[in-house]
């Protein structure tokens, strides 16, 4: 049986990893610091606002669940897995997202992933 500690530790660093990999996505303008070229990744930096809020929420969700928990046994540690798998998508779907957030495909994409 695991400890549920050990439990939310290792989903807490793997969340982390995510936030990591979500902000690495945020390309920032490298040759042309305008305010124009600021201007010109908004959309990147709403999709990357937009998906911190979300996890976050996620991950509050995640600790009052888990605070109701009295043990951990091999379901709960697989459906968090999956849980995991779903949101260590985030980062892709919302670069994807950021790059036209007008598109349909990515926009349709990205709340799919959200809502899973």
């Amino acid at each position: 049986m695991m400890k549920k500690e050990r439990f939310e530790a290792f989903t807490d660093a793997v969340i982390a990893i995510i936030l990591t990999i979500l902000v690495l996505e945020l390309r920032l303008p490298e040759h042309n610091h305008s305010a124009q070229a600021l201007i010109a990744i908004l959309p990147q930096f709403a999709a990357y606002i937009m998906t911190f809020i979300f996890i976050a929420t996620m991950w509050v969700n995640h600790h009052f669940l888990f605070s109701q928990a009295q043990t951990i046994n091999n379901q709960i540690i697989w459906v968090n897995f999956i849980w995991l798998f779903v949101a260590s998508l985030l980062p892709a779907t919302t670069a994807w997202l950021g790059a036209d957030i007008f598109a349909r495909p990515s926009a349709i994409l990205y709340i799919i992933n959200g809502r899973l």
